[in-house]
C-alpha cells in the first residue's frame, strides 16, 4: 500500500513553451472528453489541453506535450474522488480539422474505505467525563466511515472536522499530530488513520476585549454567562457571542480562548468588537396661526 494526498495541481496561468528554437507553426484542435460526469467536469476545468485549445499560437510540439501531460493530471483528478486505478487513454487524429482530441477515462470500480482508526492521546484519553465525552462526539460524528468512497476532499474535511470537535470542548489546543491514507491500488481498498494530541483542558478566565470606544468593559462583561473558572466549551462561548450580536450595541463581535498551554486552567478570553453607529432622535413642536400645535 501506497499513502496518497491526491490532488489535481492548479491550472498554470499560462500554457507551457515548446523548447527554444523548435520551428513554431500555428495550428487548432478540439478536445472531446470522455468521463463521468463528476470527473468530466473538473477534466474540463483543469487539465491544460482542454484549457489551451483556443490558444492562438499553438504549436504541433506543444499540443503533444499538453496530450503528455494530460495523463497524469487526469491520474490525479481521478484519484481525488477515489479512482486509483483509472485506464486513462489519449488520441490525436491530425486528419481532422480542426484536429480532433479525444481524452477517455474509464474509472474502474472507486476506492472504498476498508478501515478507520482514530485515537486521541493527552488528557483527554483519562479525563471523565469531559474528554471520554469529546471523544466519543468526534467518533460518532466521523465523515468518512467504512464503506464510502475515498475522496481527497472528504478525507480533509473529516479530519478538521474532528480536530474542531475536540477543539470545541474543553481541549482547546487540540491538533492533529499524524495522519495517512494508505491507499491499495489493486485491492481499491483505502485504510485511514487519525492521530490527534488534545493538550490539556482548558479553563475560561478574565476577558481581553478590544474595539471599545464609546462603552466601558462592563457593557460587554454584562452580557456575559460565562462563569471564570468553568470548563471551556466553544458551545458556551458562541452563545455569549450571538448575546452581543443581539444587543443592538455592537455591528460585529468575534471571540475566541487563548489557546496557550502554558496557562490552560486560566485562559483568557479574547473578545474584539466593532460599535454599532450612533443613532440620533430628535424632535420638536410649533405653534402657527393656520394649524396652531404641531409636533415632529
Amino acid at each position: 500500500p501506497t499513502a496518497v494526498d491526491a490532488g489535481l495541481a492548479a491550472p498554470a496561468s499560462t500554457p507551457p513553451q515548446a523548447e527554444a528554437g523548435e520551428p513554431r507553426r500555428a495550428l487548432s484542435y478540439r478536445v472531446e472528453v470522455i468521463a463521468p460526469p463528476p470527473l468530466k467536469a473538473t477534466l474540463e476545468r483543469n487539465v491544460g489541453l482542454v484549457r489551451w485549445q483556443d490558444y492562438a499560437e499553438m504549436t504541433v510540439d506543444l499540443l503533444e506535450q499538453l496530450a503528455r501531460e494530460a495523463i497524469e493530471e487526469t491520474r490525479n483528478a481521478a484519484a481525488a474522488i477515489g479512482y486509483f486505478s483509472a485506464e486513462i487513454d489519449v488520441r490525436i487524429d491530425r486528419s481532422a480539422d480542426p484536429i480532433a482530441v479525444t481524452l477517455k477515462v474509464d474509472t474502474g470500480p472507486a476506492t472504498r474505505i476498508e478501515s478507520v482508526r482514530i485515537v486521541v492521546t493527552g488528557p483527554a484519553a483519562t479525563d471523565v467525563p469531559l474528554g471520554t465525552e469529546a471523544i466519543a462526539r468526534l467518533t460518532q460524528g466521523w465523515g468518512l466511515p467504512e464503506g464510502e468512497v475515498f475522496r481527497q476532499s472528504a478525507w480533509t474535511t473529516a479530519k478538521q472536522r474532528a480536530r474542531a470537535t475536540l477543539a470545541g470542548s474543553p481541549y482547546a489546543a487540540a491538533r492533529i499530530a499524524r495522519s495517512e491514507a494508505a491507499i491499495d491500488p489493486e485491492r481499491r481498498s483505502a485504510d485511514l488513520a487519525v492521530d490527534l494530541d488534545s493538550g490539556p483542558a482548558f479553563r475560561f478566565g478574565k476577558f481581553e476585549i478590544t474595539g471599545l470606544v464609546k462603552y466601558g468593559t462592563s457593557l460587554v462583561q454584562n452580557f456575559s454567562t460565562i462563569t471564570p473558572g468553568e470548563p471551556y466549551s466553544e458551545a458556551v462561548l458562541n452563545q455569549f457571542l450571538r448575546r452581543l450580536n443581539a444587543s443592538g450595541y455592537f455591528a460585529s463581535v468575534q471571540g475566541r480562548v487563548d489557546p496557550d498551554t502554558a496557562h490552560p486552567e486560566d485562559a483568557t478570553v479574547d473578545i474584539a468588537v466593532i460599535e454599532a453607529p450612533t443613532r440620533r432622535l430628535e424632535g420638536g413642536v410649533g405653534y402657527s396661526t393656520d394649524v396652531q400645535f404641531r409636533a415632529n
